[in-house]
């Protein structure tokens, strides 16, 4: 135990002396002793995990200049220099907490609790959803995520669902800038795109690692509806895919997929500008794995997935469904593969996020036998 604490350590020192940061406090928990830092970071950079004594110890180096510290099982801390303490955590301000002089109570628990930041330490994008009772305090709300997130440097509003072929929604610019063009890193990979020009979520991160570990050495890849490239390129660039082709028919997500592709040296990416229904053709029969992240409309499509699906191939339909409905789906992916000659067996599906009321935003995945 003691050795895996001095491991912990020392990455801790090297990495804080990178940052040039400094000690604060020293916590004293018996005879064991814990490094507590506080740092000066724009946004959260790093987070230590260990089980042991301990139990669970997370640093984690927040904005506004605070450390944030969730300890389990340090009965007894003597700190010096801490703004606030909690039951064992040193408490990071919420949204709320920054508008509770601004706002009434009523009020303060309308204010979300959750939204979307896109983009890196430099400059990022809020996109915010407010419910009516708070159209009048949007701005205040706007510049308290700025105060509390200091790499945002605009923040907009859902302004409407999103539609047509492009799967844009309308936004309004709340507070900051109005290019609201940004870099976002996920897993590795660099993604340049503006969410006002191209669809793009981060919330679905863990939906794309979860795709990129099934593909195996040696695969062809096929992305329908392919965005700004996130699914493609991860494939590319995390899997030993040989070839991976992405179809989108949004020109500016195009112009931000073959940017994205140089940002990231890939050179096995192929980038086609189109309508599914009139590219996906030249690729018939070529594919081992065919991926629709289009939930609105996918099964409209999927006798183009299973034309360009090799004999052993596998499609990952994405979709918004409630559980019960998922029969209806298969037996729809059942007939289209029914009327190409072709079988289908089901391989089950997977809840990536909720989408409302019983509704979930879902994969369904098929493999073709024959």
């Amino acid at each position: 135990m003691l050795f895996l604490i001095a491991k912990t350590q020392r990455i801790i020192f090297a990495f804080l002396e990178l940052l040039q940061s400094y000690m604060i406090v020293v916590l004293r928990e018996h005879f064991l002793k814990v490094l507590v830092f506080r740092v000066v970071v724009p946004e959260p950079v790093f987070c230590v995990r260990r089980r042991s004594k301990i139990r669970n110890l997370n640093l984690r180096f927040e904005p506004a200049h605070y450390l944030h510290l969730t300890v389990d099982y340090l009965p007894t801390l003597r700190m010096k220099g801490l703004n606030s303490f909690q039951r064992g955590v040193l408490y990071m301000p919420t949204l709320r907490d920054v508008l509770k002089d601004k706002l009434s109570e009523p009020e303060l628990k309308l204010v979300p609790t959750a939204f979307d930041i896109i983009g890196g330490r430099d400059k990022s994008v809020a996109i915010i959803e407010f419910p009516d009772e708070l159209v009048k305090h949007e701005r205040e709300i706007a510049e308290a995520i700025m105060r509390l997130h200091k790499s945002v440097k605009s923040v907009l509003k859902k302004a409407s669902p999103r539609t047509g072929i492009h799967r844009l929604r309308e936004y309004k610019l709340i507070a900051g800038d109005e290019n609201t063009e940004v870099l976002h890193i996920e897993s590795g990979c660099r993604f340049k795109l503006d969410p006002q020009r191209t669809y793009f979520s981060q919330r679905e991160s863990a939906e794309r690692l979860r795709i990129v570990e099934k593909v195996k050495p040696g695969e062809t890849v096929m992305v329908f509806f392919a965005g700004a490239g996130p699914f493609a390129i991860l494939a590319a660039k995390k899997t030993k895919a040989e070839r991976v082709i992405g179809i989108e028919i949004n020109p500016d997500a195009i112009s931000y997929f073959r940017e994205n592709v140089k940002l990231n040296k890939l050179q096995n990416v192929e980038v086609v500008e189109g309508d599914v229904r009139e590219r996906a053709s030249t690729y018939y029969d070529q594919c081992d794995r065919v991926l629709m992240p289009l939930p609105e409309r996918a099964v409209e499509y999927v006798d183009e997935a299973i034309k360009c699906t090799k004999k052993g191939g596998i499609i990952h339909l994405y979709c918004f469904a409630k559980e019960e409905e998922v029969d209806d789906i298969e037996g729809k992916i059942a007939a289209a593969a029914r009327d190409l000659g072709r079988d289908a067996k089901f391989l089950g599906h997977e809840l990536v996020l909720p989408w409302g009321p019983r509704i979930w935003k879902m994969r369904v995945d098929v493999k073709l036998t024959s």
